[in-house]
């Protein structure tokens, strides 16, 4: 566009403005077809959720192109739990255009996680040790899993009321009432149960102080 074109244009911007005010002129907007009930639904009275599941499906599938990669913060942050479980499925289909395509989602979200297809996807953990940035990849092999399961088995966060947490408690009792002697998989539960909270759970505290007690004995 010729500079003479740009200075025309700036000049009519007071006028369109005006123009805008007085609702004489307005500018294009998109609008979602509902229901006989719902009649049209313009975007910007959709909720920050719908817009951005509208939105990213729509740039994926303008933009996307065969082997491209495509990088996603935290899209958790505005989405609820069922659109959090089906998040992964839009992504999918949005780029049904763009073979070889990889898409990499930073999350905090179980549910999302839980999401992933078997055998297409992986989460790759990132923890700090001391100054250095330790990697490790694991195959998501966890489709339709619970989010607590996935919080502790594969997040590595712990609750002292997940069934996880408790059937492997029931393990390492098992392994001390036969007299076991693995150091190692008792030092890596007790890592674990040192990130909980016992309050209100004096009981479960105790056990948790034994099981300490008979990993400082073992020679």
């Amino acid at each position: 566009m010729s500079h003479t074109a740009l200075l025309e244009l700036a000049e009519l911007q007071p006028a369109v403005a005006t123009a805008i005010r007085g609702r004489f002129f307005s500018w294009p907007t998109v609008a979602i077809e509902g229901d006989a009930w719902q009649g049209w639904t313009e975007f910007g009275q959709l909720s920050s959720g719908e817009q951005n599941i509208l939105s990213t499906g729509a740039k994926l599938i303008a933009h996307a192109e065969p082997g491209c990669l495509i990088a996603v913060d935290e899209p958790e942050v505005s989405l609820n739990t069922a659109w959090q479980q089906h998040y992964t499925d839009l992504v999918s289909r949005s780029l049904s255009e763009a073979p070889g395509s990889h898409v990499l989602i930073a999350t905090h979200s179980p549910h999302l996680i839980s999401s992933l297809p078997f055998g297409e996807s992986s989460i790759v953990q990132i923890e700090r040790n001391k100054e250095r940035l330790k990697a490790s990849t694991i195959d998501a092999e966890f489709e339709g899993w619970g989010s607590e399961s996935v919080l502790y088995q594969v997040l590595d966060i712990p609750s002292a009321s997940s069934f996880g947490f408790q059937r492997e408690l029931a393990s390492i009792l098992l392994h001390i009432q036969e007299n076991g002697a693995d150091r190692d998989r008792l030092d890596e539960f007790l890592e674990k149960a040192n990130r909980l909270n016992f309050e209100g759970a004096d009981a479960l505290a105790q056990v948790i102080a034994s099981i300490r007690d008979y990993r400082d004995d073992l020679v």
